[in-house]
């Protein structure tokens, strides 16, 4: 549970060029297209992830306004899904420091 509006809490996971500034994992992000939001905005997002720093490209592909964003990692070809697989653990354990970056960001 979040104890932020849903307005404040959505601005946090949408507004993809403040990523660095709430996730301390987010080192910086880089736009691949002139959108900076809404469906169709595609990003590069460099982030460490235990001791590597490793780049992807994200896609919003779904976007409803404070209600849910869905963004998803450009993974292409064999090798892409298997390090995608092996690292299952390592992304969900990012995802749970991610959503408590945002919660304390619109907590304080």
């Amino acid at each position: 549970m979040i104890n932020a509006s849903v307005d404040m809490v959505f601005q946090a996971v949408s507004n993809i060029e403040t990523f660095p500034n709430i996730i301390s994992q987010t080192q910086s992000v880089e736009f691949v297209t002139d959108k900076k939001s809404g469906v169709g905005t595609r990003f590069r997002e460099s982030r460490t992830m235990g001791k590597n720093q490793m780049t992807f490209e994200l896609e919003v592909t779904e976007w409803r306004d404070n209600k849910y964003i869905r963004m998803v990692n450009d993974s292409h070809g064999m090798g892409a899904r298997i390090r995608n697989f092996l690292l299952q653990g390592l992304y969900k354990g990012s995802l749970n420091r991610h959503l408590q970056a945002v919660k304390q960001h619109c907590e304080k």
